[in-house]
């Protein structure tokens, strides 16, 4: 299905052609830069565009990746082992 080019999505920006007309361009949006849940920090290994990218390139192979960037990851998961520790000792 071809997508149109005053589809609602799509930027648009009026410029004046050389002949003197008025005109609308149409971009495409940019895609947000996706972000740490924590700490805020953009995460790297992450691309912008998911949609065309396969299961394996979306994300890194981690425990929280697309979630939380490496040191946050770090942190919730010793979070975790010393909560289980404590319960333990219960």
């Amino acid at each position: 299905m071809k997508v149109k080019k005053s589809d609602r999505t799509s930027k648009k920006r009026r410029y004046t052609s050389p002949g003197g007309d008025r005109r609308i361009e149409y971009h495409k949006r940019k895609h947000s830069v996706i972000v740490c849940a924590s700490c805020g920090e953009k995460l790297k290994g992450v691309p912008l565009r998911l949609n065309k990218k396969s299961k394996t390139e979306k994300v890194p192979n981690r425990p929280y990746a697309g979630i939380y960037c490496s040191a946050c990851s770090r942190k919730v998961i010793k979070d975790k082992i010393y909560e289980k520790i404590r319960n333990m000792g219960e």
